[in-house]
């Protein structure tokens, strides 16, 4: 059983969690979780939970930007929190099913742990179709993306509902 750090994810993990923490998004405990989660995340040779982790955290960042004044408000006045960063608690709600996805398919399919099938090694099969996929792997990668989707979904569509 051999595991590889996969020094690229940590280094990207870690560069997001610092702008999280510069542009006051993150608190540094949330910063620390969203490093923590990022490179479980990323840290895949099935490039798909990373990559949907980054399009939810770009594009909640995103929402979170218009009208910062307006927002800042409300947020200070439901959550106590100074400004709307967010904190360890807010990370794992948003990002721990998707982590908890990834690290289970990476014991499963990622061939480091002795795992049964090896994605790579089997020649990087489908990873959601039934002629080529396992349903074990179809199963973490549709919730990964669905708890991805709702959680991204639930972001916006907050932030739009204060603009209304």
């Amino acid at each position: 059983m051999s595991i590889s750090p996969h020094f690229p994810s940590l280094l990207l993990a870690l560069l997001i969690s610092l702008r999280g923490l510069r542009f006051s998004s993150l608190s540094p405990s949330g910063a620390l979780a969203a490093l923590l989660f990022g490179y479980l995340s990323l840290a895949l040779p099935l490039r798909l939970f990373g990559v949907t982790l980054l399009g939810f955290y770009f594009a909640g960042s995103k929402a979170t930007k218009l009208k910062h004044s307006i927002k800042a408000t409300y947020e200070e006045l439901a959550s106590g929190s100074e400004g709307g960063r967010r904190n360890w608690v807010q990370v794992v709600c948003n990002a721990g099913v998707m982590a908890s996805c990834a690290v289970s398919w990476r014991v499963l399919f990622g061939g480091e742990f002795g795992a049964r099938d090896s994605w790579e090694d089997e020649g990087k099969w489908c990873v959601i179709t039934r002629e080529t996929g396992r349903w074990e792997s179809r199963v973490l990668v549709l919730m990964a993306i669905a708890f991805s989707s709702a959680c991204c979904g639930d972001t916006v569509s907050s932030f739009s509902l204060i603009l209304s």
